[in-house]
């Protein structure tokens, strides 16, 4: 069955997700888990983010398969360059502690799933699909290119590196024109840079001006920040919301054909999509 097929039987409990902006409102611990429907059909970890071969999420991971005894384990963000064969193959040869410091606990639950012969999924939209579904919403190829190039630039500032921003973006970017192929688009990062400065109102120069350039691209409303949200924060908004219900329709229809499924997304997904399953088994 197609992740992208919506079924009758599945597809209204998808509008049951919270939206980012009910999410900016919630608090909620971490890890964040729960056991839904009969005999526990659904288990899911909700983690953070981890690269720690220490951390005790791990140790959480390995219980929820061992105890769950899943037929198929959901994952988030997984690379998928060359392909579901080509990582597996990469995942076999790596031990526990390298699959965790190379792909965190996604990459740790697709061992967990090899060893135990179990089935594995990452349902995310892939890329070209996320940027159509932006243009579709009346967004423009500037915007859309302007935002990824800002969304390059947290990661820069973190990394430390010498180079200039214009060196470290060229590869990222070189792989975006590859995947839109936006004929007669120019894809330049200063002219990026200067549609972003024009959305908020002063020159970027250089990018060490956007030390708070997270804030502009998260996708949640914060409180804090709820009258300083840019047309950043809504491009990353909908990609969130489209591609949180791409990965909630994938574990339903799993759901709706007796699958026993484990779910390790972050935290956050766990909690805004947790409505969408409890009207799926309450129905």
């Amino acid at each position: 069955m197609s992740y992208r097929e919506v079924t009758p039987e599945v597809f209204p409990h998808v509008s049951a997700l919270y939206t980012p902006e009910q999410y900016a409102r919630m608090r909620h611990g971490t890890p964040y888990c729960y056991a839904l429907g009969p005999g526990a059909q659904l288990q899911y970890v909700g983690v953070h983010h981890s690269f720690d071969p220490e951390d005790t999420i791990f140790a959480l991971i390995s219980g929820a398969v061992e105890t769950r005894r899943p037929d198929v384990i959901f994952v988030e963000g997984v690379p998928t360059l060359h392909g579901p064969a080509g990582l597996e193959k990469m995942v076999r040869s790596l031990s526990y502690t390298n699959a965790i410091k190379q792909g965190g606990e996604a990459v740790y639950a697709i061992k967990e799933a090899l060893r135990r012969n179990v089935s594995w999924a990452s349902p995310e939209p892939a890329d070209e699909e996320l940027y159509q579904f932006l243009l579709q919403h009346y967004f423009s190829r500037e915007e859309i290119f302007a935002w990824f190039v800002l969304s390059l630039v947290p990661q820069y500032l973190s990394s430390g590196e010498g180079m200039k921003f214009q060196a470290y973006a060229a590869p990222m970017v070189g792989q975006f024109k590859q995947t839109t192929g936006w004929k007669g688009f120019v894809y330049d990062v200063d002219k990026a840079l200067e549609y972003v400065g024009r959305m908020l109102g002063f020159p970027v120069a250089d990018v060490r001006l956007l030390a708070e350039s997270y804030a502009l691209v998260d996708p949640i409303p914060r409180p804090d920040r709820w009258e300083q949200q840019t047309l950043f924060n809504e491009i990353s908004r909908t990609i969130l919301e489209y591609r949180n219900q791409a990965m909630t329709q994938a574990v339903l229809n799993e759901l709706a054909v007796g699958k026993r499924v484990l779910v390790v997304y972050d935290a956050s997904l766990a909690v805004m999509q947790e409505p969408a399953y409890r009207a799926y088994f309450s129905a």
